[in-house]
């Protein structure tokens, strides 16, 4: 049995949040609509899933919390192209592309809760001696 990383968190707004990931271009893996209270869908995101459900009125604390304090990091072949194509589609980056010193281009932007997203591909570290 192949072992697998999930990042999975609960949102209100689950139909915006779905709509997202779509326009992202990220593969669904998985989904369940078993009733208003218990649906969820899995994102493909590189070499892990982002889950993401519906919150339930039923469920535990874990769920009661909106998502906070991390960032979702994803590396794509071609950060340049995604930046492009997500931008025809109507998705707006918090920060646009920029080639860092630790040898990343990337950009940044945020999903419908707030949970921030970092898209990067690898390049040339700059010298900063």
């Amino acid at each position: 049995m192949a072992m697998q990383f999930r990042c999975a968190y609960a949102t209100d707004d689950y139909d915006g949040t779905i709509a997202f990931y779509k326009t992202l271009g990220l593969e669904i893996v998985e989904f369940w609509d078993r009733s208003d209270d218990d649906k969820g869908t899995l994102f493909r995101a590189a070499s892990g899933i982002i889950e993401v459900v519906k919150r339930s009125t039923e469920h535990g604390d874990w769920e009661k919390d909106a998502p906070q304090g991390f960032t979702i990091v994803i590396e794509t072949e071609n950060v340049d192209r995604l930046f492009e194509t997500i931008s025809e589609r109507g998705l707006q980056a918090a920060e646009g592309l920029w080639d860092q010193t630790w040898g990343h281009r990337s950009f940044r932007m945020k999903d419908p809760n707030g949970v921030h997203l970092y898209f990067f591909s690898e390049v040339e570290a700059k010298n900063n001696g």
